[in-house]
């Protein structure tokens, strides 16, 4: 008796667990969201950025670790009226557990400026990774 009440606690806790975490779907409108975030928060504050299309991939970063990167094609239009077709591109590092779902920014590539983690190395301004960082938290937490 007291078997079966232990598996069954277990398995309570376990669907519990599991479900605390997002689906794939969900937490890919998150990672939009904060990549969005991160991008604007670079930009001057009347600049606008239409996003167009949103992609997604999967990949094993360079220190082994799990990266969902998201990539937004927009239309930028500048303060001035200029209007631009830009791409950017936003890694973020994804743990997966039965306490939930942990994303963290991992990298922006924007314009042909780079900030975060790549081969290793941390670049960018640390002023601009800091508004990053921001950011990401708002729109993930």
């Amino acid at each position: 008796m007291s078997r079966y009440f232990i598996l069954i606690t277990f398995m309570i806790l376990l669907l519990t667990a599991t479900s605390c975490a997002p689906s794939r779907e969900v937490a890919d409108k998150k990672l939009a969201s904060a990549c969005e975030g991160s991008i604007k928060i670079l930009y001057e504050q009347n600049d606008k950025i239409d996003i167009q299309k949103t992609s997604f991939l999967s990949r094993k970063g360079h220190d082994n670790v799990s990266l969902r990167i998201v990539k937004l094609d927009a239309n930028f239009v500048r303060s001035d009226g200029i209007i631009q077709e830009k791409t950017w591109t936003c890694s973020y590092k994804e743990q997966w557990s039965i306490f939930g779902y942990m994303p963290e920014f991992y990298s922006l590539e924007k314009d042909g400026m780079r900030y975060g983690n790549f081969d290793g190395k941390i670049v960018g301004d640390f002023e601009a990774l800091m508004k990053i960082n921001i950011a990401t938290e708002e729109a993930l937490y």
